[in-house]
Parts: C-alpha cells; structure tokens; sequence
C-alpha cells in the first residue's frame, strides 16, 4: 500500500490548482476563422461541455451494462498460504469412557508448510437474476443514450437561435451606430435652440420627446441582439472574447429561407410520438419497472450454491496432497419470503408511477405539437405582413432621403425617417427570429433529430456569401 501511495503522487490535488489547470485546457486549440451555421452546429455537437458529459454518460451506461453481465459469472478464488508455528503441533486422543489417554502424544502435521487453494463458488439464482437485471441495465443506456439525443436536439436549437441573433447584431451595427450617432447630434442642436429661444420651449420638448422615444425603442432592440455573440462562444465551447467570423448567403432573411412544408396534425403527432427522447425513456422506465416486478419474485426462490475446490498441501504426513472438494447447497432466504408480499406492492407501485409517467408525456406531446404547429403558421404569416410594413418604412426614407437633398425636408423629419427605417429593420429581424424559434420549438415537439440537408440554405454549396466578422 506504500508502495502504490507513493507512485501515485499527490492524488488529491488542491482545488486552486485544479480550477488553473482547468482554465489551461479548457479552450486550448480552437482557433476559429469562420463559420457557417451548419459548421457552427457540428462545431456545438463535438465540443460543446453538455454534449460531452450527456456522451460520457452514455459511456458508463455502457460499462455499467456489460458489468452487470459479468456479475453473473463465478466467483474463484487463488491462495497460497505459509504456516508455520513454534513447536511440533502433536496431539494425542482421551478415552470417552475411562478418560486415560488412550494414544501417545504424535505429530500428523509439519512445523512449517506449505497450502494452496483454487476455488469456484457459483449462486445459481444469484447469477440468474444478474442476467436478468443485465437487461435493464442495456435499457438504461438506451436511455442515456435518448438523453444524449435530447441535449443534441436542443443545442441545435439554441445554436441556430444564437448563430442568427449574433449575425443580425453584427450586420446592423454599423447602420444603428450611425442612426443613434445623428439623432444625438440633432438633440444637441435642439438644446442649443432651446437656449436660444428660437422656437417655443413646448415644441422642442415635443421634439426632444419624439426622437429619444425612438432612440429608445431602437437601443432595446439592439441591445437583446449583442448578447447572442457571448451566448454563441459559450455554446460552441469558445474563449468570450474571441474573434468570431460568421458566414451567411447574401438571402438569408428571405422568406423562402422560412418556408416549410408542414404535414397534417395527426401526421405530426404519430411522428412526435414515435420520435420524442422523453417518450422512449418512459416505455423503457416502464419495462424496467415490470421486470423489477418480476425479479422481486425470483429473488424468492430457493438458491442453489455450488462450491468447487482444488486444494494443495506440502504436508509430509499426508498421503496425497494434492485433492478436490465439491459441495452443493440449497438455501431459502425466510426474511425474502416474508417481506415479498411488501416487495411486490412497492414493485407494482413503480410500474404504476411508469403507467402515470407516460400518460402525462403523452398529453404534453400532443399538445406541444398543437402550440408549435400553430406558432410556425402565425409567425410565419406574422413575417410576411411585416415585410409590407418594412417596405413602406423603406420607402419613406428613400424619399426622405430625395427631399432632404432638395431641401423639401427638414432635418429633424429626416433624423424621424432614418430611426423609423432602422427600427422597421430590426422588428423585420425580429420577426424572422420568431419564425426560426416557432420552427426550432416544432422540431423540438416533435424529435427531430439535426439534419445538415434542411439548414442548406446556409451551407456553403451552390450559395454566394456575405462575411460577417463577429468580434
């Protein structure tokens, strides 16, 4: 024990020097230059830190398997012993009836000697029911390994939501900054004519009131856009502030980018329901359940213990030393039978709570199919009037932008104009981020596992693309 305790070093490291190694190795060799959103996702799926502890989790569901497998083979036992004492040993035997000794005292074992032992010890029912619970073992792996599908599914989602939001913020930063840049300016002026007297001190507050409500409302949108860039590093397992290159087609917003082609209720549901992870693990909880019912049965039984033994012993004084044993035991555990009609209840109980379990996923599926099925209609539909609603704003500051250069428009109506187009631009964005989640939450009630072929509008292939440098 020494030895190993010294070869072994310093096991139980101090916590500082644990979280600093950790901090070493935690983002180490993953140098980004750009990404599209279906890199992005493979990108999440390898590296992110819940999708790799949902593998490992998977992985020792496995180990824990095949170990309960190997639960059901014997158990040998090797030994090899030394014996010596400090006198002779010897002995000599007292008559029952007159109490004489009626032998010698003689020796029949050596001083110092020798003894081997091989031993095979087998629980027939033991062994049994270890390869029945091996199975509910293999089906807690399964499910682990639905789990794992689960955190897939929803880091796909939170990725593709992320991707998109991080996109938008970079590709209307420059447009924003440059709104809230000029209407500051124009609020300056108004102050300084508000010291001059020029205009009436309730039209320039009028004034003043008018465009910051619009700052306002223009700042909020941006402002729940920017986060998505540290949201998308810490999904994709990056350092926060590294630089990041997002790759997009030059359409990405368009509406046929939105466009699905959705199935009939009943059809969705019948796909949910064979599809979901959550389902699958309560039918498999379930068959857990009924063959625990069933091993708190088996365990009743009489168990059958077969002992097998291979023996050695350098004793001089034995005329063979070398010789086998075999014994067979039945035994009934009283205690088990008397506590089976309390076992069985318990037992049944479970299954019952399986039963309950199920019912109420299945309820919860039909109706998250009924919401998402429905969202995804209206938000898409909800896209499609606003594009009217951003094209008119559009429209109004083109002119404006005309009428200015002609001097047909004052300055402050084209400050309006400009705040009015840029908060129809990213309200056009909202909306089409409500389309994705609407479609991302239909997905997730259904089970839809990640599909490269569905995101090709944002693959590389066949797709002129506009580089956004997210930094």
């Amino acid at each position: 024990m020494l030895f190993l305790t010294g070869c072994n070093g310093d096991v139980f490291a101090r916590p500082n020097e644990v979280i600093q190694h950790d901090l070493k190795n935690l983002y180490s060799g993953q140098e980004i230059l750009t990404l599209t959103l279906p890199e992005a996702i493979q990108r999440a799926l390898e590296y992110n830190l819940d999708a790799k502890i949902a593998q490992q989790d998977f992985a020792v569901s496995l180990s824990d398997a095949e170990l309960q497998k190997l639960n059901a083979l014997p158990t040998i036992t090797a030994q090899e012993a030394f014996i010596t004492r400090t006198n002779n040993g010897a002995s000599s035997s007292v008559s029952a009836l007159t109490g004489v000794q009626s032998l010698e005292p003689s020796i029949s074992t050596d001083r110092s000697r020798f003894t081997s032992l091989l031993e095979a010890n087998w629980n027939v029912l033991d062994s049994a029911i270890s390869i029945y619970r091996s199975k509910s073992a293999i089906d807690r792996s399964i499910i682990a390994q639905e789990r794992l599908r689960r955190v897939q599914q929803n880091i796909v989602g939170d990725v593709t939501s992320a991707f998109l939001r991080a996109a938008i913020a970079y590709k209307s930063m420059a447009s924003v900054e440059k709104r809230l840049s000029r209407s500051k300016q124009k609020l300056d002026v108004l102050d300084q004519i508000k010291l001059s007297g020029d205009l009436s001190f309730e039209d320039i507050l009028s004034l003043q009131s008018d465009i910051l409500n619009r700052r306002q409302r223009l700042q909020e949108q941006y402002q729940a856009l920017k986060l998505a860039g540290f949201e998308l590093r810490a999904l994709l397992s990056l350092e926060p502030n590294q630089p990041l290159k997002l790759q997009v087609p030059n359409n990405w917003t368009s509406a046929e980018q939105l466009s699905r082609t959705h199935l009939s209720t009943e059809l969705y549901i019948e796909q949910a329901l064979q599809n979901r992870p959550e389902l699958r693990e309560e039918l498999l909880n379930l068959r857990i359940a009924q063959r625990e019912l069933k091993t708190t049965i088996y365990e009743t039984f009489p168990g059958l213990n077969i002992l097998v033994t291979g023996n050695s012993d350098n004793n001089d004084f034995l005329a063979d030393s070398r010789f086998g044993t075999l014994s067979a035991t039945l035994s009934q555990s009283i205690t088990r039978l008397l506590t089976l009609p309390a076992r069985r209840k318990k037992a049944q109980k479970d299954i019952d709570l399986a039963d309950a379990r199920r019912k109420a996923l299945i309820a919860a599926i039909i109706s998250q199919v009924y919401i998402g099925k429905t969202l995804s209609d209206v938000s898409y539909q909800n896209y499609i009037e606003h594009l009217r609603a951003y094209n008119v704003a559009r429209e109004r500051y083109q002119r404006s932008v005309n009428f200015k250069d002609q001097g047909l428009l004052s300055t402050l109506d084209h400050v309006r104009a400009e705040l009015d187009f840029e908060i129809a631009k990213l309200e056009r964005f909202d909306f089409f981020l409500q389309v994705h989640q609407a479609n991302t939450r239909l997905n997730s009630a259904l089970g839809e596992d990640y599909n490269a072929e569905k995101l090709s509008g944002y693959a590389k292939q066949n797709n002129t693309k506009s580089l956004i440098s997210y930094e």
